[in-house]
């Protein structure tokens, strides 16, 4: 019997992201510039290794901009505490194909395809 691979959302992200970085209404709805998405970036990281620290599974969690509706802009993390990797993927769900961002399903797949590399090539099929 193989390996199981097993990815689950952490749930709180946003709610830690507005309480501490985006404290206001504007920094919370409009796309950030670098330094504040790298600052978020750290943070998440930082927020999704301490809880999976010890899990047997692959974390992710995302926010996204505006945190209500369709996200303009988007960031998704993932954590593999089994291996200390880490994923990092921008997305947006209303650029379509005139952006060179991925959509949400295009997100989604890229974060299969992480936990799938995170556990070696198949021994058998």
């Amino acid at each position: 019997m193989g390996r199981r691979i097993e990815i689950r959302l952490l749930e709180g992200l946003p709610e830690h992201l507005q309480a501490t970085i985006l404290t206001s209404a504007t920094l919370r709805t409009v796309r950030p510039d670098k330094p504040l998405e790298n600052r978020v970036g750290e943070t998440a990281l930082a927020w999704l290794r301490e809880r999976a620290i010890g899990q047997p599974y692959i974390s992710f969690a995302f926010y996204k901009w505006p945190p209500n509706g369709p996200a303009h802009y988007g960031l998704l993390y993932a954590y593999n505490p089994i291996t200390d990797r880490t994923f990092r993927l921008p997305f947006s769900e209303t650029a379509g194909e005139t952006e060179n961002i991925a959509s949400w399903d295009e997100a989604e797949i890229e974060l299969h395809l992480f936990a799938l590399k995170q556990f070696g090539r198949p021994s058998a099929v």
